[in-house]
């Protein structure tokens, strides 16, 4: 059944102009590269101000983004749940922009990557975390979305 699907899918994919690209095994095909997607966009508000880490040639500002999502059981309770996000900034423009403007508590919308590492701690356990890279970051807090003309009344 899967694979009826699939080939429906990529039947359709064809009709439609989609170019579709195998993987492949040897070294010699390695010019086909299908297309891959790996994006994240989250609206949250910050946990605390922004934090300078890294080294002077390798710089990044680490955020704590805060997501929030309520539901209802069928009892009538009414459920608030909280995720956190680890997001780190590379970008030069984008990390002096986030240091001079994103306090804690700003509603921002978040564009970027999943990224996943692994790492041994002092312990020598290993430990696994999950970042996301910033691409973009918009400040929705209504401070920042005041035009010229309503910051000068």
């Amino acid at each position: 059944m899967f694979t009826r699907n699939l080939t429906q899918l990529l039947r359709h994919t064809k009709y439609i102009g989609i170019p579709v690209a195998r993987c492949a095994d040897d070294a010699t095909s390695l010019l086909k590269f299908e297309k891959c997607l790996n994006q994240v966009n989250l609206i949250g508000r910050i946990g605390r101000d922004a934090e300078a880490r890294g080294s002077e040639s390798h710089p990044v500002i680490i955020l704590s983004l805060a997501t929030s999502f309520v539901y209802s059981k069928s009892s009538g309770e009414t459920i608030s749940r909280t995720d956190w996000h680890r997001v780190s900034v590379f970008k030069a423009g984008l990390r002096d922009k986030v240091a001079a403007y994103i306090r804690k508590g700003d509603r921002v919308f978040v564009s970027g990557t999943l990224q996943y590492n692994e790492y041994w701690d002092s312990g020598n356990v290993l430990q696994k975390s999950t970042t996301i890279i910033a691409n973009d970051i918009i400040n929705l807090t209504k401070k920042y979305l005041k035009t010229d003309e309503e910051l000068d009344m």
